[in-house]
């Protein structure tokens, strides 16, 4: 039996999880998903393309107005992140072999650094789930990326957050219900106090913080 969620199922829950809120697909944009796969575009691609067009919206009209719910609207992230994955240009998970000396290819003697990415590939290499082997080595090229203007330091705080935040936009429609539960019971003695920018930043670290313990992440430790 296969339980590895559906292409569908993937890019549905990568949308709730970007909007911050359920809803059903129509018919209309179940067709578009099955377009999309059809032309052979990865899940993956698909999923970040969505998080990347929810977040352009918020940040040109703010956390008041809702995204769009119809996907025909972020058509045009998508076809532009396929275009991008075809020529080479946003990393696959083929590229996860790579990674096992991109420490030693990181132009840097900042010895903090080559030991956080030691230890996310560690995280990687001792998990048996491959969405999570995935997120820790998404960090892990974030870190190194990142690492070439920020101090270490503040490059290991954000590691789990980058982690989480790669799950969250592939969990399954049944995980992604779970995650919400809790985020609204934990939110309901907070929203009295907390703005519209308040909840939704709050609703992030929530989102964050459950899916650490979904899938068993801790924070790493600079011993």
């Amino acid at each position: 039996m296969n339980d590895q969620p559906s292409f569908l199922a993937e890019v549905e829950a990568a949308f709730v999880s970007a909007r911050g809120q359920g809803l059903m697909l129509v018919e209309a944009d179940v067709s578009l998903v099955d377009t999309w796969e059809a032309a052979g575009i990865p899940v993956d691609v698909v999923c970040r393309a969505l998080h990347e067009g929810v977040q352009d919206w918020r940040e040109q009209y703010g956390a008041q107005r809702v995204p769009p719910r119809r996907l025909t609207h972020y058509t045009k992230y998508v076809e532009s992140a396929a275009r991008q994955r075809k020529a080479g240009l946003l990393d696959s998970r083929a590229h996860l072999q790579q990674s096992e000396s991109a420490s030693a290819d990181l132009e840097t003697t900042d010895a903090g650094i080559i030991l956080l990415l030691n230890q996310i590939k560690e995280r990687r290499q001792a998990s048996t789930s491959p969405r999570v082997q995935n997120a820790w080595f998404a960090a892990e090229e974030r870190a190194q990326q990142e690492a070439r203007h920020m101090p270490c330091q503040m490059v290991r705080d954000l590691v789990l957050e980058w982690t989480c935040d790669h799950l969250l936009a592939r969990v399954t429609t049944a995980e992604a219900a779970v995650l919400h539960s809790a985020m609204d019971a934990r939110l309901t003695g907070e929203r009295g106090r907390l703005g519209p920018d308040g909840i939704a930043i709050r609703r992030q670290a929530i989102l964050r913080e459950e899916v650490a313990l979904l899938f068993e992440l801790e924070e790493l430790t600079d011993d």
